[in-house]
C-alpha cells in the first residue's frame, strides 16, 4: 500500500501506467487476487441467506401449540323431557367441581335392570372422560348405583319426586345426588357431616337436610383430584 501511495508522486503520463495489467504492482496484483477467489465465496454466502429468507416469508406461519384437552364430567340423559332441570344441575356441577361438564343424551335403549345399565354405560365412557353419571326417569327397577371400578353411576329421578310435587325441593334432591355420585366416582369417601352432599342418607327427610355442596375439607380433596388429573378449571382471581 506504501508502493501506491508512493504511486501518486509520479508524473500524470506514468501515473497512467499503473492501471495497465503489465505494469501492476506486486502488492496490488496480489490483493487483487485475493479479492477474486473471495467473490464467488461472498456471492454464494448472500444467495443462500436471501434463500434462506425468501423461504422464511413464503413458507406457512409457525402454529402454535395446541393444548391438551381438559377432562370433563359426562351427565347423561334419558327420560327427562325437562330441559331446565339439565341445564340447573349441569351448572351446579360445573361451579362447584370447577371442572368442564359434557351433556350427551342417552344413544340406547335403557337397561331392564340396574346391573345391566350399568354395563351398558361402562361401554360409553369415553378416553376423556374422568366419569360418567346417568340421570334417567325411569321405573323404580333402576336404583341408584355407583360403579367405582367402571366409572359410571347410575341416578334415577323417578325416585327423588317429591309428593306432592314441588319442582324446587325436587332439582334440590337431583342436584344433591349428582354431587355426591360425581364425588364418589373421583374417589371422595362418605362424609360424616350432615351438610356435605357425601353424607350417606337414610331417608328423604335426611336428604332435605343436607347440603348440596361439599364441606371444606371434601372440597379441597376434589380440587386437588381434579387438578391432579388436569381437569380443574382456574379459581377466578378475587
Amino acid at each position: 500500500m506504501a508502493l501506491l501511495a508512493w504511486g501518486r508522486l509520479l508524473p500524470p503520463a506514468l501515473r497512467g501506467c499503473l492501471g495497465s495489467p503489465g505494469l501492476r504492482w506486486p502488492l496490488q496484483h496480489e490483493e487483487d487476487q485475493q479479492m477474486k477467489n473471495q467473490l464467488p465465496v461472498a456471492g454464494l454466502s448472500v444467495l443462500l441467506a436471501l434463500a434462506g429468507l425468501t423461504a422464511a416469508v413464503a413458507g406457512e406461519p409457525a402454529k402454535a401449540p395446541v393444548p391438551p384437552v381438559r377432562p370433563v364430567i359426562v351427565l347423561m340423559t334419558a327420560g327427562i323431557s325437562d330441559s331446565n332441570l339439565v341445564y340447573r344441575v349441569t351448572e351446579f356441577v360445573r361451579w362447584n367441581y370447577h371442572c368442564g361438564v359434557s351433556v350427551r343424551a342417552h344413544p340406547a335403549e335403557l337397561g331392564k335392570t340396574t346391573r345391566e345399565e350399568i354395563g351398558k354405560l361402562a361401554g360409553l365412557v369415553q378416553s376423556n372422560d374422568l366419569c360418567l353419571v346417568a340421570l334417567v326417569d325411569a321405573p323404580a327397577e333402576l336404583e341408584k348405583y355407583v360403579a367405582l371400578d367402571k366409572r359410571v353411576a347410575l341416578l334415577n329421578v323417578r325416585t327423588l319426586r317429591p309428593d306432592p310435587p314441588d319442582a324446587e325441593l325436587f332439582a334440590r334432591r337431583v342436584e344433591t345426588e349428582t354431587m355426591a355420585s360425581i364425588g364418589r366416582l373421583l374417589g371422595l369417601k362418605p362424609c360424616p357431616f350432615l351438610r356435605c352432599a357425601l353424607y350417606e342418607w337414610s331417608s328423604l327427610k335426611e336428604l332435605d337436610a343436607m347440603s348440596r355442596n361439599l364441606c371444606p375439607p371434601c372440597q379441597d380433596k376434589a380440587v386437588a383430584i381434579l387438578e391432579k388429573r388436569g381437569a380443574l378449571i382456574p379459581f377466578p382471581a378475587q
